[in-house]
């Protein structure tokens, strides 16, 4: 996740290239997975999530790894399990904006509205 996360201009550029190549060679499968992903990428909505996400997994990354560890020490992991409900606690509070603005960052640099698409009810 963190590599698409921190470098989704450049993977959008990389599969604008891979469906001008792959046209040549007419390969529609690939052509149409080139068009998805890219098309994809380019939404806020996936930013904007690709963003949450990567902060959400790091964090419970880091607890996961230490509680599959050979040897286990019960004060250090409830202390990591402490400091992974506390950084929900503030992320509910804070993170959602702070990822949101960061979303936004991600999709100026890429020329792209950073606004959600309004669903018809």
């Amino acid at each position: 996740m963190q590599p698409i996360r921190y470098q989704t201009p450049q993977i959008r550029k990389a599969l604008k290239e891979l469906e001008k190549s792959t046209t040549d060679d007419r390969d529609p499968a690939a052509v149409s997975d080139a068009q998805s992903l890219f098309s994809a990428l380019g939404t806020f909505e996936v930013i904007a999530g690709m963003v949450i996400w990567n902060d959400i997994l790091f964090s419970i990354n880091m607890v996961s790894k230490k509680l599959q560890s050979k040897i286990v020490c019960l004060d250090t992991t409830l202390k990591q399990i402490e400091g992974v409900i506390s950084y929900f606690q503030k992320f509910r509070n804070e993170g959602f904006d702070s990822s949101i603005e960061i979303a936004k960052a991600i999709a100026s640099d890429m020329d792209k509205e950073p606004t959600f698409p309004i669903k018809r009810q």
